[in-house]
């Protein structure tokens, strides 16, 4: 019997708010270690730089996080008539959770895709393309708004967004090291380097550079602190249950997830990727140790007891 296990059955203990508790305790870890390191480098003066970068890195994570992840995925907020149902079964779904309904946004995109963002549950959005819409049934959308919500239930959505500022800000600084050391900025603004940087991104799943591959193991690293694998074998079974369908019909869902992000794969940097359903990276084989989500074919075994064929 594992200790979580354990806790379930004989303490009260509320995981939702373990995995909250995270956030707080991984940005605490750093404040500290910018605070110690600048004082260890130039004494006061360190001590006071140090300050105002963990304060910095603090503003960031909770009143910027929100702000980058809708201006990196600008949709429309589905209010008033609703043809395909959404917000009825978000509804619906919501309150068979216990939490607040979460803002509904339809994002353009030719991939069948979701996920949720949001610090606070009474700020939480669940995000759908356009493609998902037009490609999945009614009973699969359902499955899949009913997985972000056991997310955004539990809390995990929230750990997921602080994680997404922290390593969006560490890519980006990463990213403009690298246009310097490459010189890269010279070309940056023309249409031929826009193209190109395009095309790399869609084939690449990031732009690649020497300090970009220097610190990616750091963030992969902040990545997989802020998401449980077990996590999400849990959010397929639960959203099996709230969505009152059975095991099998969770699996296609998935399956058809993977299999539109392979053929026709969505730009998304690495700072993004774990906030989706499906990894948006499992194209991409170089990235295979960044990505937080567990495997497709894991999941769909750990749903029907066999690995898919």
């Amino acid at each position: 019997m594992s200790i979580q296990d354990y806790l379930r059955r004989h303490v009260q203990v509320d995981f939702a708010s373990v995995r909250a508790a995270k956030v707080g305790l991984v940005l605490g870890g750093l404040s500290f270690l910018l605070i110690i390191g600048g004082y260890a480098f130039a004494s006061r003066f360190g001590l006071l730089f140090g300050f105002l970068a963990a304060l910095s890195v603090n503003s960031l994570v909770f009143f910027y996080a929100d702000l980058r992840l809708a201006s990196l995925f600008p949709g429309r907020e589905l209010e008033g008539q609703d043809p395909w149902g959404l917000l009825r079964v978000t509804k619906e779904l919501a309150r068979q959770a216990r939490i607040p309904c979460p803002t509904l946004k339809l994002i353009k995109s030719h991939t069948p895709l979701a996920f949720s963002a949001g610090l606070l549950p009474t700020r939480s959005t669940i995000a759908i393309s356009t493609a998902l819409v037009e490609k999945f049934t009614e009973q699969e959308m359902r499955i899949v708004i009913a997985y972000e919500i056991h997310r955004l239930k539990t809390q995990a959505t929230a750990a997921s967004t602080a994680a997404s500022a922290l390593v969006g800000f560490i890519t980006l600084l990463a990213t403009f090291i690298d246009d310097i050391l490459l010189l890269r900025f010279m070309t940056r603004w023309s249409t031929r380097a826009r193209e190109r940087r395009a095309k790399f991104l869609r084939h690449g799943g990031v732009s690649i550079g020497p300090m970009t591959l220097l610190v990616s193991p750091l963030v992969a690293l902040l990545v997989r602190l802020s998401v449980s694998r077990r996590s999400i074998f849990e959010a397929d079974l639960a959203a099996r249950d709230l969505a009152n369908v059975d095991s099998g019909l969770v699996a296609r869902t998935l399956w058809k997830l993977d299999s539109f992000v392979k053929t026709r794969p969505f730009p998304v940097n690495l700072a993004e990727a774990h906030l989706f359903t499906v990894s948006p990276l499992a194209r991409y084989p170089f990235w295979k140790f960044a990505t937080a989500q567990p495997s497709t074919a894991s999941r769909l075994q750990n749903l029907t007891g066999h690995a898919p064929l």
